[in-house]
């Protein structure tokens, strides 16, 4: 990506944004730049120019040196120039990230309904024609960072005590997928791609039950996925009571 400096209050007579009471010092005063890729220069200084007012610029700016560390204001020298295009660029460069979500779900054959967990029982009171389909969790995997990743492997993890980071009692799914037609294990997402996994309610169940037959309640439910890189990343939990409408089969 190219990246140029941009003038907040144009440079010269006639462009965008110039104020005639600023001297050539000020125009060229590190407050009065910002670093942008060439596309948008081009729109903040094009003939749309007017929808970027300098108030909406020096926001853009503040926000962005938040992150990045702001410099002491003045003109631009070649030693903070090149801190600041550094640390801009390392901004732009492809990171890993995902979010994972889990949701309870009814198998209807040809469709997936998904929803929170919360609100199954409110559809099931108000529609008791569902309460004879499958029930089960559907974890979801975002790939929100800018680089392709590998979801290698979806672990369900039921949570023994109050806390998410307390022992738990692991489910590793390692490549299963309980419906076989969805996706399967090492599974590649482009930027802004997404997959689901489906686990059956006995799958859940038949864990409950293990922990219930050693006098043993479990608090929560969380999804852990792991990238051919090595990085892990959680679902926030469950609360234990929501998970369990997917069990109980009235």
């Amino acid at each position: 990506m190219a990246v140029q400096i941009a003038h907040i209050k144009g440079a010269n007579e006639g462009s965008a944004r110039y104020d005639p009471t600023m001297t050539d010092a000020e125009r060229a005063a590190f407050s009065n730049l910002m670093l942008m890729c060439t596309t948008h220069h081009k729109l903040i200084d094009g003939p749309k120019g007017g929808d970027y007012p300098v108030e909406l610029l020096q926001g853009w700016k503040a926000d962005h040196e938040l992150g990045v560390g702001a410099l002491p204001d003045g003109a631009i020298t070649a030693d903070n120039f090149e801190q600041l295009l550094d640390s801009f660029v390392s901004r732009l460069a492809p990171f890993r990230e995902i979010a994972v979500d889990l949701e309870a779900s009814l198998w209807i054959p040809g469709n997936t309904a998904r929803m929170p967990f919360r609100d199954l029982a409110t559809v099931l009171a108000g529609n008791p024609h569902l309460k004879t389909f499958e029930r089960g969790v559907v974890t979801t995997v975002r790939n929100t960072g800018t680089a392709d990743v590998t979801v290698a492997d979806i672990s369900l993890l039921h949570v023994l005590g109050e806390s998410a980071e307390a022992a738990a009692a692991e489910v590793t799914l390692m490549g299963r997928n309980d419906y076989l037609h969805f996706q399967k294990l090492p599974h590649r997402l482009s930027n802004g791609d997404s997959m689901d996994w489906l686990t059956k309610s006995a799958t859940i169940a038949e864990v409950e039950a293990a922990a219930v037959a050693q006098g043993k309640q479990y608090s929560a439910l969380y999804a852990r996925v792991r990238l051919a890189s090595g990085e892990q990343f959680k679902s926030p939990p469950i609360p234990w009571p929501e998970v369990a409408i997917i069990l109980a089969h009235d």
